[in-house]
Order: structure tokens, then sequence, then C-alpha cells
């Protein structure tokens, strides 16, 4: 009986140091990334922001989670149309994509790590794209054509 016990408490400790390492390899992926604080309409999300190329290239991938109330906002150098793909991700995610003048254009919902090597892209040329946990647009009730608030930065004009 002491023995199971002993075996218990030693599983569940190995359990709490492997979620332990899980969380910060996790957002140490991020730590590279500026931030910023933005807005759509009454929701407020940090933001990570992609803005060279060897961000937007590397972006989500290999993450094991994004954070509540998070995303990562890939920047553009100028208005275009950009595909996406799903390369190395590890969960699904809400695409939203935002034009030059900062409102939202087409969005594509919970799309899967299982559509790589597909690409996806807006139908509408596009400044940047705000990438957010799947589900996220339908359950805040978001909607095309909403604006994009930033609150520290301005990334384009």
């Amino acid at each position: 009986m002491k023995r199971n016990r002993i075996f218990i408490i030693a599983f569940l400790g190995a359990i709490g140091i492997f979620y332990y390492v899980w969380q910060v390899t996790s957002i140490a992926n991020f730590k590279k990334f500026e931030t910023t604080r933005i807005a759509i309409g009454k929701v407020e999300l940090n933001v990570f922001i992609a803005d060279t190329f060897d961000k937007r290239e590397q972006g989500l991938s290999g993450t094991k989670y994004l954070p509540p109330y998070s995303g990562m906002l890939f920047v553009f150098p100028q208005e275009g149309v950009y595909p996406f793909w799903m390369k190395n991700m590890n969960y699904s995610l809400d695409l939203l994509w935002i034009n030059s003048n900062g409102e939202i254009v087409h969005v594509s919902e919970e799309v899967s790590p299982d559509t790589y090597p597909s690409q996806i892209s807006s139908p509408f040329p596009i400044r940047s794209v705000l990438e957010v946990p799947a589900g996220f647009f339908k359950k805040e009730n978001l909607k095309i054509g909403e604006k994009i608030f930033f609150y520290d930065k301005i990334l384009f004009e």
C-alpha cells in the first residue's frame, strides 16, 4: 500500500514537471516577438507582432498553444494577397484578414493543421492577418467590417 502511494506521488510529480516544461517551452517560442495590445469591438487582445520575413515565416509554427485573448498579427509592407499554411502547427486557428484601413475583410475559421500543405488566402487584398485560437471569431461575435484598434502602436497607415 505504501509503495503504491509513493508511485502515485512520483507519477503526479512527473506529470507536474512535464506540464511546467511544456508551458515554459511554449512561452519561450514567443520571446523574440514584440507585442502590442489591440481591440476589435469590445474584445481586447495581446498580440505578438510578426513584421519581418523571418518572423512571418516562423509565426506560430511549433508552439504548443496560444494563450487566451492573444494572437499573432502578421504585418506586411504593402497591401496584397498573401497565402498562409499550417506548417508545423499543433492546433487550429481562426485567421482574420485585415485591409490597410484596419478592417476585417475576410475570415478563415477553424483552420486545422491537417490542411497543410494547402495554402489559404483572402479573396481581397490585405495588409495584415490576425491569427487567434480556433472558434474565437464566433465566440466573441465578431463581424466582417469591424476595425482593429491599436492602443500603443500604429503598425500601418
